[in-house]
């Protein structure tokens, strides 16, 4: 244990990348806003609620929008809810599962999907606005010795699609720790980045990777891995780095933090699809 410890830090002894995430846990939880809109140059007073449900194994994510004319007695402006639209609307996301267990399925608004180690697509939304949302999808399913992790960005159009199929070599030996070793394969593309004009050029990156975690509680789990990635027609990179979570911490949110080295080629950027990627491919 004491050579591993000083191989890692060999290892991490030139200029690394440390990311960090808070984020609440999953489970019941509210937000809201205030703020002034205007409308067809009419001042409306804004209430946001945010609330985020869970019912067991399920969940929703609501985003509702309330909006009270400044200049008639702050009426409420009932366009958008008529028939019921406005309820359908406010629906964000319906949840099974939790990202991490064996069946986990995700429908609307995608906050922060993640394949893999992240070295390709790294905390995705497919939300640049609330009034340009798509409905997406996430379908993970775990079989023990193999898995996958899927993700479309929009069941309306085909625009980017991903995965990541993943194998456990070692499930079967039963030997602590190195049991869990598990090698995985990434594909992910954007079949049309710039919408908004009529030419074809997609952009598809690959990659190749191979994790073991060392910890897995409910407290605490780290997980050391390597990564290779290709974006074709451009460069392609490699990482090695160790995660470090805290899911749950004093039952009210989470921290994940990760350490990498990184070893990048020429026309290559990783985590190339992230949380801005929607809101820079709106702007092409």
């Amino acid at each position: 244990m004491k050579k591993f410890l000083i191989f890692l830090l060999l290892l991490f002894a030139a200029p690394v990348v440390a990311q960090t995430n808070l984020f609440m846990e999953e489970g019941n939880q509210f937000d809201g806003g205030l703020g002034v809109t205007w409308i067809d140059g009419q001042s409306y007073t804004t209430f946001t609620l945010r609330p985020d449900f869970s019912f067991g194994k399920f969940g929703i994510g609501l985003n509702i929008q309330l909006l009270f004319d400044n200049s008639n007695g702050f009426e409420f402006r009932k366009a958008g809810w008529e028939g019921g639209a406005g309820i359908l609307r406010a629906i964000r996301y319906l949840r099974y599962g939790y990202k991490k267990e064996p069946v986990y399925v995700r429908i609307g608004t995608l906050d922060a999907t993640t394949l893999g180690h992240g070295f390709i697509m790294w905390y995705y939304s497919n939300e640049s606005t609330y009034d340009d949302r798509k409905i997406g999808l996430e379908l993970d399913l775990d079989f023990g010795e193999f898995g996958f992790e899927s993700m479309t960005s929009n069941l309306g159009n085909i625009e980017i699609l991903g995965g990541r199929a993943y194998y456990r070599p070692l499930l079967s030996t039963g030997i602590p720790i190195i049991e869990n070793l598990e090698t995985g394969v990434t594909f992910v593309s954007d079949f049309d980045p710039d919408e908004q004009s009529k030419t074809e050029d997609s952009i598809t990156e690959w990659g190749l990777d191979v994790g073991l975690p060392l910890v897995q509680t409910k407290v605490f789990n780290s997980t050391i891995y390597y990564d290779f990635a290709k974006i074709n027609n451009f460069g392609s990179g490699n990482v090695i780095g160790i995660d470090l979570n805290f899911p749950g911490l004093l039952g009210l949110m989470s921290i994940a933090t990760r350490l990498e080295k990184r070893f990048m080629g020429e026309k290559f950027l990783p985590n190339y699809f992230n949380a801005l990627y929607e809101i820079d491919r709106s702007l092409d």
